[in-house]
C-alpha cells in the first residue's frame, strides 16, 4: 500500500510549477486515501494570502488547467486538469504550519494536512485518530461548530457512509450554543 507521505508527495507533483513551495494540502482527499471513496477534490491551504494569490496565478497562467470557479467562490477558485479532481485554493482562512491546519478541522476524519518541505520531501500532521476515524468511517468532533453548519457536513458524510461516534452524539446539543461567525462558514 502507498504511504500517507507519498500519496500527498503524488499530489504535489500534479500542481504547476511553484505552487508546491506554498501550498498545503488538507482534508478529504486524504480522508477518501483511508476510507476508500473517490477523491472530489483537492483543497489547498496557505500561510497567507500573497502565497494564495500568487498559487492562483501559477494556476491562471497554466494551459494545462481550466478555472472552474463558479459564481460567488472568488475566495476559493477552482482549477481543473482534464479527467482529474479540481485543486480548490481556499483563500478566506490561512495557517501558519501543517500542524494549525490540521488542527482547525471540525472532524478527526479529515484532521490532517501535508506540506512539501523540500523537493521530494513532504511532511503530513494527522490528529491521534485521523486514520482509524477515516478507516472506519466515524464522526468524533476535533472542534464544534455552529449546528447548521455540522449538519450540513454529517449529511455529506453518511452519504460516504459514516456514522456519529457516542462522543459525537454526545457532544453535539453543544454546537447549538456554538455561534455562526465562530464556525467554519460555509466550507
Amino acid at each position: 500500500m502507498t504511504s500517507i507521505c507519498q500519496y500527498a508527495l503524488d499530489i504535489f507533483r500534479k500542481l504547476p510549477e511553484g505552487v508546491d513551495a506554498l501550498a498545503f494540502i488538507a482534508g478529504g482527499c486524504f480522508r477518501s486515501f483511508y476510507d476508500g471513496t473517490p477523491v472530489k477534490d483537492y483543497d489547498l491551504f496557505f500561510a497567507s494570502h500573497a502565497d494564495w494569490e500568487l498559487a492562483c496565478g501559477f494556476f491562471r497562467i497554466n494551459p494545462e488547467f481550466t478555472e472552474t470557479t463558479g459564481d460567488g467562490e472568488g475566495t476559493y477558485p477552482s482549477f481543473k486538469r482534464e479527467n482529474e479532481p479540481a485543486f480548490n485554493l481556499i483563500g478566506f482562512r490561512f495557517h501558519r504550519s501543517v500542524r494549525d491546519l490540521a488542527e482547525s478541522f471540525d472532524f478527526t476524519c479529515v484532521a490532517v494536512a501535508a506540506e512539501m518541505v523540500e523537493p521530494g520531501v513532504v511532511q503530513v500532521f494527522q490528529h491521534p485518530e485521523f486514520v482509524s476515524d477515516a478507516s472506519g468511517h466515524l464522526l468524533n468532533f476535533q472542534n464544534l461548530q455552529h449546528i447548521d453548519r455540522v449538519e450540513r457536513r454529517v449529511s455529506r458524510y453518511e452519504a460516504y457512509g459514516y456514522r456519529k461516534s457516542k462522543s459525537f452524539l454526545a457532544k453535539l446539543p453543544q454546537c447549538h450554543s456554538i455561534p455562526r461567525s465562530s464556525s467554519g462558514g460555509d466550507y
